[in-house]
């Protein structure tokens, strides 16, 4: 009951979609010499990751393949991932367990990796309930959902491979996102016009 209440309180996807519609018909953009196009961004944005969609997806597609080739050796560099898994498994109550997605390296590449880490979190009573907890450098509104759809991927792997360990059920507690700048190009302006269409704003 207390965790419920405690989610309530905190911003979800339904939320942040509904900042950037209000930002939209507010005309709240600015302008990036970069991509040469107007852009509406959120900085800090942190919510409750309840859904893998926070705009309309039907017309936008990804390549999910990058993701796999990209992140996944990434997720796994130094055998980190099964480090932390024994970890928690060792310890239910670490905070340690966290995976690092970027290299200090990148901060002389023109576009560094979005995603920076995950950290995974054992709560509950009986630290039976596995968080993840996403650290974004940057992230697109339009391609959250495929964000997403790869952290739940190795979030439900996490808790299947720590269940296993520990020979303990253990289940989804909550993911978290982080993004340091959330953000929509002009570009996918007609996905938010789409995804708004004949909301009553205030």
């Amino acid at each position: 009951m207390i965790l419920n209440t405690v989610l309530r309180k905190i911003p979800n996807t339904e939320d942040i979609m509904m900042l950037f519609g209000n930002m939209y018909h507010e005309n709240m953009m600015t302008y990036d010499p970069t991509t040469n196009q107007k852009v509406l961004e959120i900085q800090n944005c942190n919510f409750w990751a309840n859904s893998p969609y926070i705009i309309n997806h039907t017309k936008v597609e990804y390549d999910t393949n990058w993701y796999i080739e990209n992140y996944a050796v990434r997720l796994l560099y130094y055998n980190q991932y099964k480090k932390n898994i024994d970890r928690l498994a060792e310890d239910p109550y670490t905070r340690r367990a966290f995976l690092y997605m970027g290299s200090p390296y990148e901060s002389n590449e023109k576009f560094p990796i979005c995603t920076i880490g995950m950290q995974m979190i054992l709560t509950g009573e009986n630290r039976d309930k596995l968080n993840w907890i996403v650290n974004m450098r940057s992230n697109s509104v339009t391609k959250y959902t495929t964000d997403w759809k790869w952290q739940n991927k190795w979030w439900n792997k996490a808790v299947e491979d720590l269940s296993n360990q520990t020979k303990r059920t253990i289940t989804k507690g909550t993911m978290f996102w982080n993004a340091n700048s959330m953000h929509v190009y002009e570009e996918d302006f007609n996905i938010l016009e789409e995804t708004y269409k004949g909301t009553k704003w205030k």
